[in-house]
């Protein structure tokens, strides 16, 4: 019998040590381009685009000035092809996006205006050595609606890259609050431009996501706050999908229905295949600001009518199985949590993905020469992603968490949250350990079945490199791109699965 627990356990680490592999063997292959100086503690490097096989970066020294940007591209293997500086020709503007094309590459610049009262968006093309390519081209105007207005606006791109969105909110000349869409090709020629009124009975309303298809047409989520003070905790609100024909130049709205919950926050999926949007969300009671659980619901785009709803409330259990240990310190309510991203499954499922994420502000008081000082410090706090994986009937199938604790001073967060790569069988998340005693860049691999696989991609105890997520992506269905800091510079390592 003793030779036989033996043997078993033998097989077991054999067998786990194969699984292990199986999930594993493929990320191995990491390349990892040489430090650069330009990567500079105040950078802002930014992923523009994929031409044939080289990577095209944008980086901007000074994020707050945004007065140029060095622009480098990299080859299959990250070494630096081309580097060259590119300076808008359009006089008093800063540069809000750079996308990159095969011969080309397209700076989106504004100019705030505030003696003409108004923001205007230029188009700039560029050769790939830094040579302009023709004149700024005007291709959106919006008046100043205060003298603080910035005029922000949304960017989102086609996944074939042939058109490119160009949208903001604004008033009408009667007064009525309204969207202006823009859409250009990839040589920066104007498609069409349209404003259109989408009927809110008030004008506090924020746009949470866009999506745009390749055909044009784009998909809209908004919340619009009903209180009399904007952003008041609780709030109350109204939700809306809306879907733009770009062949008709029509929106349509769908208003997400909250009959029997509160909704407190929602995403939502486009399935073009079977012609419906799949949208999930959080929902909870309308007099607090916790969550009680999650919703699930489908519109129909050919109807346009609602599909299906379901809803699932948060037990005990789960509030001990998102909050892990903290659950004994804390109060057990489920707050502070955003929805990061909605990812579609294997076999139709989906998984809602959220993170625990808030700020506290601290001050401090000391006298100098008898005059009392303060100073005030920001605490940018990142924890637990709590994941929720539903069938394609809105069914629930398993709910799991990554417990993370990340805490980092006036940096805005740089170093915390987490980027993903998305495979056809498993979920992969990296994000840094940021603990007082360790530190290192952590993967979780997250498969179908809910199962979870953790390791470190440190090289060792002492190694201090760290990802930055928010500039770190997926720019293939088998690669990933992650921006590195250590010691104040910066790298980017290239993952091939």
């Amino acid at each position: 019998m003793g030779h036989y627990s033996k043997a078993m356990r033998l097989i077991y680490i054999i067998y786990f040590s194969c699984l292990h592999s199986v999930y594993f063997c493929e990320s191995q292959n990491i390349i990892k381009s040489a430090p650069d100086y330009l990567f500079n503690s105040k950078a802002n490097i930014t992923w523009c685009g994929k031409i044939a096989k080289e990577n095209v970066f944008s980086l901007s020294k000074n994020e707050s000035e945004n007065k140029k940007v060095y622009v480098q591209t990299y080859s299959d293997e990250m070494q630096v092809l081309q580097s060259f500086k590119l300076k808008p020709k359009s006089r008093k503007s800063r540069i809000i996006h750079t996308l990159a094309f095969d011969n080309h590459v397209l700076l989106l610049t504004k100019k705030h205006d505030i003696f003409k009262a108004k923001n205007t968006v230029y188009i700039e093309k560029f050769a790939y050595n830094g040579k302009p390519l023709g004149n700024p081209a005007k291709i959106a105007e919006t008046p100043l609606k205060s003298y603080k207005d910035d005029g922000e606006f949304i960017i989102d791109q086609s996944p074939d890259k042939s058109k490119t969105l160009l949208f903001n909110t604004d008033y009408n000349a009667s007064g009525e609050f309204s969207m202006n869409i823009t859409v250009f090709d990839g040589d920066g020629n104007l498609l069409y431009d349209t404003s259109l009124v989408p009927g809110y009975t008030n004008d506090n309303v924020d746009i949470e996501e866009i999506q745009m298809d390749n055909g044009g047409n784009f998909y809209m989520l908004s919340t619009e706050y009903l209180d009399s003070v904007y952003h008041k905790i609780p709030s109350k609100y109204k939700h809306s999908i809306h879907y733009y024909n770009a062949k008709d130049r029509t929106m349509s709205r769908l208003i997400i229905p909250s009959e029997n919950y509160y909704i407190k926050q929602a995403t939502f999926l486009v399935d073009p295949k079977h012609h419906k949007i799949i949208i999930q969300g959080f929902e909870g009671s309308e007099e607090s600001d916790k969550i009680d659980g999650m919703f699930h619901c489908e519109f129909n785009l050919e109807t346009p009518a609602l599909v299906q709803t379901k809803n699932h409330n948060f037990n005990d259990s789960d509030r001990i199985k998102f909050l892990g240990n903290r659950v004994y310190y804390f109060s057990s309510d489920l707050k502070d949590y955003y929805i990061k991203n909605f990812y579609p499954f294997e076999n139709g499922k989906t998984l809602l993905v959220a993170e625990k994420y808030y700020t506290s502000q601290q001050s401090t008081n000391y006298f100098v020469n008898g005059t009392m000082q303060t100073t005030y410090r920001t605490i940018f706090i990142y924890n637990e992603i709590i994941l929720i994986c539903l069938d394609s009937a809105g069914n629930l199938c398993w709910k799991e968490a990554i417990h993370k604790n990340q805490s980092t001073l006036n940096d805005d967060g740089i170093f915390s949250s987490f980027t993903t790569m998305v495979l056809p069988d498993r979920i992969i998340f990296y994000y840094n350990k940021l603990d007082r005693k360790s530190s290192g860049i952590i993967e979780v691999t997250v498969l179908a079945n809910g199962k979870m696989i953790e390791r470190s991609l440190s090289s060792s105890a002492e190694d201090e490199t760290m990802i930055v997520p928010v500039e770190s992506r997926q720019v293939a269905k088998d690669q990933m791109l992650m921006v590195t800091q250590e010691n104040k510079n910066y790298s980017i390592w290239k993952m091939r699965f």
